[in-house]
This record gives C-alpha cells, sequence and structure tokens, in this order.
C-alpha cells in the first residue's frame, strides 16, 4: 500500500499518530466527495511537530480484486491488519520515537482503534475521532431510519435492508450465509465484528484514549460518544471532547448535519488538531 508520512522540519525524534479510515474504500487523504480530512489533520499537526502517517486503504488499492480473491473477508483483512503494519513501519523509522506512536481512528478506524491498540502492545495510546460505541448493524440502521423520513426512494429500501439486517443479528459463529447481507458485506465480516466488543476492549486497554465528537454528526451519533464515557467515566486513561459545531467530518457548519454537506469543501477545524496536540503533550510529558 503507498502511504504518506510527513515529518517535522528540524532534528531530533518526533511523535507520530497513525491515521485509520472510516469505511468504504478510501485513499490516504480519506477523501470524502470535496473534503480531505486527513490530510487537513497531518497538515496541521505537523506545525505542532509532531508527524503523520496515512495510508491508501487496502480496499481503494486493490479495488474489486479484494473481495474477489478474498471473499471471507474480516475487520482484521480490511483494517486491522493494515494498520498493525504502518505502526511497524513507524517504529522502525530513525526519526521516529517509537515511545511515542499513536493511532488516530475516524469512524470504524476509531472503533477499531481499541482492537489495534491491544494487539500492538508499544502503542502509546488512541484517538477516537467519531467512533461508535454500538454495533455497527444499528448504527447503519438508525441512519436508514433519519435520512428515509419522508424520502420514498429511501423508505422503498428499508423493508429489504430491515430483512438483512435480521440476518445479521441472527448470525451464528459458524454460519456460512449465502445471500446479500447488509451493505453486502460477506458473513465472516459480520462474525469478526460479532466477536469483537470495543467498549470491552477500550475498558481493558490500560493505555491513554482521546475521544473526540462532532455533534452534528449525523452518521455517528453523540449516542456514540455517551456510550464510550458511560463506560470510561471512571477510567483515568480517557479523556472526552465535544464540539457542537462540528460535523462527522469535523468541519464547522450550523443545523442539521446532512450528506449534501460532504459535497461543500471545508477543513478539519483548527481546534482538532490543536486539541490532539495538547493532549499527546500531556500524555507525554512534553507540555511546555
Amino acid at each position: 500500500l503507498d502511504g504518506r508520512l510527513l515529518l517535522p522540519a528540524g532534528d531530533g525524534l518526533f511523535p507520530l499518530v497513525v491515521m485509520v479510515h472510516g469505511s468504504g474504500p478510501h485513499d490516504a487523504d480519506e477523501t470524502i466527495h470535496a473534503n480531505t480530512p486527513f490530510r487537513d489533520l497531518a497538515d496541521a499537526l505537523v506545525r505542532h511537530d509532531i508527524a503523520t502517517l496515512r495510508y491508501v486503504k487496502r480496499t481503494k488499492a486493490h479495488g474489486i480484486r479484494f473481495p474477489r480473491d478474498l471473499p471471507g473477508y474480516t475487520i482484521d483483512d480490511e483494517v486491522v491488519d493494515d494498520a498493525l503494519a504502518a505502526i511497524a513501519v513507524a517504529h522502525r523509522h530513525e526519526r521516529i520515537d517509537a515511545a511515542r506512536v499513536f493511532v488516530l481512528g475516524h469512524s470504524l478506524g476509531g472503533m477499531l482503534a481499541p482492537r489495534i491498540a491491544a494487539r500492538s502492545p508499544a502503542l502509546a495510546g488512541i484517538i477516537v475521532l467519531a467512533g461508535p460505541s454500538r454495533r455497527l448493524e444499528d448504527i447503519v440502521m438508525a441512519q436508514l431510519d433519519d435520512l428515509g423520513a419522508g424520502q420514498p426512494d429511501i423508505e422503498s429500501t428499508q423493508a429489504d435492508w430491515s430483512r438483512r439486517y435480521a440476518r445479521v443479528k441472527a448470525l451464528a459463529a459458524d454460519d456460512t450465509a449465502d445471500g446479500p447481507l447488509l451493505l453486502d458485506l460477506p458473513a465472516a465480516y459480520w462474525q469478526s465484528l460479532n466477536s469483537y466488543d470495543q467498549v470491552d476492549t477500550a475498558q481493558r486497554l490500560g493505555k491513554p484514549m482521546l475521544f473526540l465528537q462532532g455533534e452534528r454528526d449525523y452518521q455517528v451519533t453523540m449516542v456514540d460518544f455517551e456510550g464510550w464515557r458511560a463506560h470510561l467515566r471512571e477510567s483515568d486513561h480517557a479523556t472526552f471532547l465535544s464540539y457542537p459545531e462540528l460535523d462527522h467530518l469535523f468541519i464547522a457548519g450550523t443545523g442539521l448535519s446532512r450528506p449534501a454537506d460532504y459535497q461543500r469543501r471545508g477543513t478539519v477545524d483548527g481546534r482538532v488538531p490543536d486539541d490532539i496536540a495538547a493532549w499527546i503533550a500531556r500524555t507525554t510529558g512534553d507540555e511546555q
């Protein structure tokens, strides 16, 4: 996979953030219509003397060959294994401080950040941007219900999606279910998600964790943010920040966020990288 390492100017060892994408095929910038949230974050973090490593997601790099060559793929095949490989690359780089490597996961990447950290003991901590604390299938159906209200073209698909949702919920660990499942993902994918509890994994991590949430986000909502906070409230390792004006891409706006917002070019709000940088400094003892 192609990757982009952005290093601060000057000598010395730098902290580094590995960026892990949300659902779907993504380039290294996590381009979503007119917006490039990972590039925005990288450009801002480097001004705080924080290096970043971002890469093309496997499903983008290999396209239709990925499900064709690996029809029973899992969340590890799609996301986790490549994130671990990127962490390994970062740890070997001569200008990166191996003790200060963090994972930043957005959306699905945020949901899987605890899993990535649990499999990478040397990781310094995780940064979760709009990470679901609920089951993925529940979030998908909640989005459909939200967007479908009063929209005949969406309402007409709800019955089919509901059937697929019910099949996902009924999947046993050894079920090789044929036919379409939710999001056209294979049974093995949903089974790998069913065997993973992101909140429980985070509770057992024992690593610094930063959770960021845009309060205008219609995809991963404040319900998910409060889910993390409710279960990690007593943890000394968890920090929570939310932003009333920001959406799923952490871009500022007004009113209820909707898919059409992503068609307009925006930039990740500057408070987000500033808060990430301040948290990394506190976590690593680098505060001035």
